[in-house]
C-alpha cells in the first residue's frame, strides 16, 4: 500500500533526480516507477516508493547498470544476487576509472611535450620504453578494408591517447633518403598492452628498450613519404658524434592548421650509438 504521507508532481520529482518530465515518462515506460494518474488527465501523482525506484536507479546507473537492467534490479528480492551484481559492476568501473586516469597522464604528457616544442626544439638523450607497435599498412600500399583488421584497430584506437598513431622509416631507406614507403601504424607502452589486456597477434612487433634521441618534428600531413622532416634530428645525430642505430619511430602528437596545409607533429625516437 503506497503512502499518502509523500507525494510529489512531476515537476517535484523530475528537479529532485534531474530529470524531464519525458525523463520520468521513459522511467515509467521501463517499469522502474508506477505513478498513478490524476483524475483521468495526463497528470501524475508520484509516490515514496516511486522516489525509492528512481534513488534506487541513481544509484545502479552510477554503479555502471545498463537502464535495460535496471527494473529487474530494482525490483529483485534476492540479497546474494544484489552483492554478486554491485562486485561485477564495481570490478567494471574500476578498470573504465583506470583506463581514464591512464588517458589524462598520456594526454598530459603530449600536452607538454608540444608546450616545450613551441618554445623551442630541443634534443634528448633518453631510453625509449618498451613499445608495441601495430602495422597497418605502408604508404605505398592501397588500403584494403579487412574486418578482423579493422576490429583491431577500431579496438586500438579506442584508446587514444594511450595508443597513438605512429610512422616507422626503416634504416636502409633513411640512407637511401628522399622517399619512403613508410610503415604507417599505431604505438602503445608495453605496460599498457598489458594491463588493459590486448591481444597479441602477428601484425604487432614488440620495439624493445632502447638508448635513443628523442625530439618533435613537424610535417605535412600530406608529405610523410619524404624524409626530409627527419633532416634536422639526423644533421643533431651527426653534429655530436651519434651514428644512427636502427628504425625510426614516430608518435603523433597533434595535427595543427597552418593555412591551407595541415602539419602533423610527432615525437621522434631517433636509435644512436656512439
Amino acid at each position: 500500500m503506497k503512502n499518502i504521507h509523500y507525494t510529489y508532481s512531476t515537476a517535484e520529482l523530475a528537479s529532485y533526480y534531474g530529470l524531464t518530465p519525458k525523463g520520468l515518462a521513459y522511467y515509467e515506460k521501463k517499469d522502474i516507477i508506477h505513478p498513478e494518474r490524476l483524475d483521468d488527465s495526463h497528470y501524475r501523482s508520484f509516490s515514496l516508493e516511486d522516489c525509492y525506484a528512481l534513488y534506487q536507479s541513481k544509484f545502479y546507473s552510477n554503479c555502471g547498470y545498463p537502464l535495460s537492467e535496471m527494473a529487474e534490479s530494482i525490483h529483485h528480492d534476492d540479497e546474494s544476487e544484489f552483492c554478486e551484481r554491485i562486485h561485477r559492476h564495481v570490478d567494471a568501473m574500476k578498470e573504465q576509472a583506470s583506463r581514464l586516469i591512464r588517458m589524462s597522464e598520456c594526454a598530459d604528457w603530449i600536452a607538454e611535450v608540444m608546450k616545450g616544442a613551441e618554445k623551442s626544439t630541443s634534443y634528448q638523450i633518453v631510453t625509449r620504453p618498451e613499445t608495441v607497435r601495430l602495422h597497418v599498412r605502408t604508404y605505398r600500399k592501397e588500403h584494403v578494408f579487412d574486418k578482423i583488421k579493422s576490429d583491431e584497430f577500431e579496438q586500438w584506437n579506442s584508446a587514444i591517447p594511450i595508443n597513438i598513431a605512429s610512422l616507422q622509416y626503416s634504416y636502409g631507406m633513411l640512407m637511401v633518403g628522399d622517399q619512403a614507403d613508410v610503415d604507417i601504424g599505431n604505438i602503445m607502452l608495453k605496460k599498457d598492452f598489458d594491463h588493459f589486456g590486448f591481444a597479441w597477434n602477428p601484425d604487432l612487433n614488440l620495439l624493445g628498450e632502447k638508448q635513443c634521441m628523442f625530439t618533435v618534428l613537424s610535417v605535412d600531413s600530406e608529405a610523410i613519404n619524404q624524409t626530409e622532416w627527419l633532416n634536422p634530428g639526423l644533421k643533431w645525430i651527426s653534429d655530436h658524434g651519434y651514428f644512427l642505430d636502427g628504425d625510426v619511430i614516430t608518435g603523433l602528437l597533434a595535427v595543427i592548421n597552418s593555412g591551407s596545409k595541415k602539419m602533423r607533429y610527432d615525437g621522434v625516437w631517433f636509435p644512436v650509438r656512439k
